[in-house]
């Protein structure tokens, strides 16, 4: 008897897993584990997870921030543009690493505070404020 009610529990089961809404994170491990094979035992090693961290760290950054823009319904299309221009900055100096790290962390916040502050002062569209 009790193996018809774990059968009944199973064929229940069976019918609230939607499996096109698995889809992604099946693909997901299928390509990842594809990775672990072919490359045999250094793509899971902490060298490599520490790798993959430290070259999305500034991307993931930037894309958080982002969202926290666009959640509170403004739009800042200075982000890229300033961060390429500061890594231009940063990469030319590139001599002390405290200095340049002070001297383009000083030119962000005086970039970011004048874009910050044109949206609230003109009286222009956004979208035609950087043109």
């Amino acid at each position: 008897m009790q193996s018809k009610t774990s059968a009944d529990t199973l064929l229940k089961l069976k019918k609230n897993i939607n499996i096109s809404k698995c889809m992604v994170y099946i693909i997901f491990l299928v390509v990842l584990s594809l990775f672990a094979i072919f490359i045999g035992g250094s793509f899971f090693s902490l060298n490599n997870i520490l790798n993959i961290i430290r070259q999305t760290a500034v991307v993931s950054m930037i894309a958080v921030t982002m969202t926290f823009v666009i959640a509170i319904g403004e739009i800042d299309l200075s982000v890229g543009s300033m961060m390429c221009a500061l890594g231009a900055v940063l990469s030319y100096l590139c001599s002390p690493v405290v200095l340049v790290v002070i001297i383009t962390l000083t030119s962000y916040s005086f970039l970011s505070r004048y874009f910050g502050k044109a949206p609230t002062t003109s009286r222009w569209p956004f979208w035609r404020r950087w043109l």
